[in-house]
């Protein structure tokens, strides 16, 4: 038909006027039609030449591709020869290969009847599904006996409860009740986990995996009220467990607890770092140590060491308990409960801290030889007798810990102290010796120079009963140019001046050189209540030799007197330091645990004067200096009466008013009780940096007026302070204080920062 329309068209244009015409044409025709048959044929044989060139020739050309392209869909692809892959594949049976031909172009139907020609029920199944079909799918699995595999597709198509009897045929309890669950049918459920919890054989992740489900189960809304209690309780624990082990701690911890477990609720919490409520299910469970032993750790990691270590106590867990107390700057307490842990080193360490020297005594002897801090125990057990006095024991345990040690900066505090202790107990030689070796180390220890210089002066007394100038026959009357020319005479053979440190009403004091032993020394030349009346020349000769004989490390230490009418002196040790009063000038006040500090160290010198029947009744910041390293030393016995001495002079009121007890105001005799009232009054001056009866009439103000409590003047004053100071300003004598021993006991109680 195509060749008829050019020719008709022809035969139209031309108009034919004799048969050898019409042959000329005719013959066109046939060779225009061989022209198009012949172009026809070249096309289709390239054609067929294209596909015969790039087809599969046989399977092992398939294969060959697919191991270069890796892919079967691929090779498929890239050979672009389906139709005769799929012949040569239906040829040689190959249904598996076939079938994966189908689902690489997704022909599901085909795919799954060469998947299920091959046995593959899985497979085609998976086709089936992807179809759209796949609860059919499921069922495919059911009759090939998959029944795993069966119910994810049944899950998958919502058919829960074919999903539940697939996995319950499979053996799997825990998805067999993840899908009763889904169906509603909330009871089969539980029965399901139940079994599946009995006994587990899966991995860890996979129990978890279980209990997540079981959990979002028992927590959902529709389901509760539906399930047994009984069931919910059986459940708790051993899904709590799956999550323990998958270190879901906090959710395993609460679930525990809802289970009635609380004690393994209580472990759970712990590792969960949930303290607080770890404690709580230990009282809950009638544990309540477990419950302190919980709380102190919560406290500690919170560093809140009081309540950490009144929580560890709780639990009997007594090192625990004095270690934080430690930490809390609470040193009686700690030693109370390492006394108690039977850590006697550190409750020695403790005690000693608070000064509580007789309690440390007893804990550092308890100290055993194997123990690591014995040799420290040794030398702070030496401390604590020397700290009570009890000198003898200090030597004596000082020089059996430093037997055969040579002396470094290690232990060159403890030497001191035996050469101090040594010193107390009269052993001269001895003590300036020690002090000799540990200036061979350190030239400017402490108060090296001036320690041995005094020992010095000691040793050179005792040979000469104390160098009192007798007053020459004939010289009493006599002009004031010729006693002073015989003052200075007698001095000058001994003594240089080299500066005055300051006047007063009861005389000056001068800086002088002693040119007999080449050391400094503080002159006092007293007033003209010595000098002018022999009753009290006679006094203060007999007191001067009493206080010459205290020898206390906070007492200034007197090397020599002078009786001569016209000029009496006493030759005391110089101190490089300031005074109290100096100090509060230029601070204004200081912080309570200084003050303490300080007083406490002042009780120390005035128990020892008071204990040598020697009232000094004239305690005040000028008279206490203090020295380097923070040492108090109680000077100017110029008023110093001995309690067995009647010879004051009537109607003659000696002291500083401001420091003056009532009863010494009022003239009447005094005790040790008067210095506890002036120290009382220091105690203010220092914490408030003001003096306490200043203006007005001072003696009168200090008869009848009453102090105010310490906290009515300074905030955050412990109780206990504020008690102490009050009791020492009592206007009434017996109602302070026993002595200064009880008082610095007393002021070791307090707690100050």
């Amino acid at each position: 038909m195509p060749l008829e329309v050019p020719f008709n068209l022809l035969l139209n244009a031309i108009d034919l006027q004799d048969e050898a015409t019409w042959w000329w044409y005719r013959l066109y025709d046939a060779v225009a039609i061989i022209a198009v048959l012949l172009i026809v044929r070249w096309g289709i044989v390239k054609v067929f030449g294209f596909f015969k060139k790039d087809s599969l020739s046989d399977e092992a050309d398939i294969d060959s591709l697919i191991k270069v392209h890796g892919d079967l869909s691929e090779a498929v692809q890239n050979t672009k020869t389906l139709s005769s892959t799929v012949a040569l594949f239906k040829k040689n049976k190959n249904w598996d290969r076939l079938a994966l031909i189908y689902a690489s172009i997704d022909n599901h139907k085909e795919a799954v009847k060469y998947f299920k020609k091959a046995g593959d029920h899985k497979m085609a199944a998976d086709q089936l599904s992807k179809s759209g079909q796949t609860a059919k799918a499921g069922q495919m699995l059911m009759k090939a006996g998959d029944f795993e595999t069966a119910g994810r597709f049944f899950m998958k198509a919502d058919k829960y409860g074919a999903a539940a009897k697939a996995f319950l045929k499979a053996g799997n309890s825990a998805s067999a009740g993840a899908a009763y669950g889904k169906a509603g049918k909330y009871k089969q459920a539980v029965e399901r986990y139940r079994e599946y919890f009995e006994a587990p054989r899966d991995d860890a992740a996979a129990q978890a995996q279980a209990a997540m489900a079981c959990y979002q189960l028992l927590s959902d809304e529709r389901a509760q009220g539906k399930i047994p209690e009984e069931d919910t309780k059986a459940l708790l624990a051993p899904i709590a467990r799956a999550f323990e082990q998958e270190k879901r701690f906090d959710l395993s911890a609460d679930l525990f607890r809802r289970a009635g477990e609380l004690l393994r609720a209580a472990e759970v919490y712990v590792l969960a770092g949930k303290l607080p409520e770890a404690g709580a299910c230990y009282r809950e469970a009638g544990k309540p140590k477990e419950a302190a032993r919980v709380g102190g750790r919560f406290y500690e990691k919170e560093g809140r060491w009081q309540e950490a270590g009144m929580a560890y106590a709780g639990a009997e867990e007594y090192l625990k308990a004095g270690e934080c107390f430690s930490k809390a700057k609470e040193p009686v307490r700690a030693g109370e409960f390492f006394e108690k842990a039977g850590a006697h080193s550190r409750a020695g360490l403790m005690y000693a801290q608070a000064q509580r020297y007789e309690n440390a005594v007893q804990m550092l002897q308890k100290v055993p030889e194997d123990d690591e801090a014995f040799d420290i125990s040794r030398a702070l057990l030496g401390r604590s007798f020397y700290e009570l006095h009890d000198y003898a024991h200090c030597a004596a345990t000082l020089e059996n810990h430093l037997l055969g040690k040579r002396i470094d900066k290690g232990n060159m505090d403890y030497f001191y102290m035996m050469a101090l202790a040594k010193e107390q107990l009269g052993l001269l030689e001895e003590s300036k010796d020690i002090l000799l070796k540990i200036g061979a180390v350190d030239k400017k220890f402490r108060d090296l120079d001036q320690r041995i210089s005094s020992i010095d002066s000691r040793i050179s007394l005792m040979g000469s009963k104390l160098n009192v100038t007798p007053v020459p026959a004939g010289t009493q009357g006599s002009g004031d140019a010729a006693v002073m020319t015989m003052v200075q005479d007698t001095l000058g053979q001994r003594y240089t001046i080299e500066a005055e440190l300051g006047r007063g009403g009861m005389g000056v004091v001068y800086r002088a050189k002693d040119k007999q032993l080449d050391r400094q020394v503080a002159l006092k030349f007293l007033g003209t209540l010595v000098d002018d009346n022999e009753e009290y020349r006679q006094r203060f000769v007999r007191e001067a030799k009493t206080a010459a004989k205290i020898n206390h490390p906070n007492i200034v230490a007197i090397y020599d007197i002078s009786a001569s009418q016209g000029k009496a002196y006493i030759a005391m040790e110089y101190i490089e330091g300031q005074s109290l009063h100096q100090m509060l000038a230029k601070r204004g006040k200081l912080p309570p645990r200084e003050a303490l500090n300080y007083m406490a160290q002042t009780c120390g010198a005035l128990y020892a004067i008071h204990e040598s029947g020697i009232v000094h009744r004239d305690i005040k910041p000028d008279n206490l200096v203090i020295a380097k390293g923070g040492i108090v030393k109680v000077m100017d016995f110029g008023l110093a009466k001995a309690e067995d001495n009647r010879m004051t002079k009537a109607n003659v009121v000696m002291g500083t008013p401001c420091y003056m007890a009532p009863e010494q105001a009022m003239g009447k005799d005094v005790d040790a009780r008067a210095d506890m009232y002036a120290l009382g009054l220091v105690l203010y001056e220092m914490l408030t940096g003001k003096v306490l009866f200043l203006d007005g009439d001072v003696i009168t103000r200090q008869i009848n007026e009453v102090p105010p409590k310490l906290s009515e003047l300074l905030d955050g004053i412990p109780p206990e302070l504020d008690a102490l100071a009050s009791k020492c300003v009592e206007k009434k004598p017996e109602a302070r204080y026993e002595n200064c021993k009880v008082l610095a006991e007393e002021l070791r109680k307090i707690p100050v920062n």
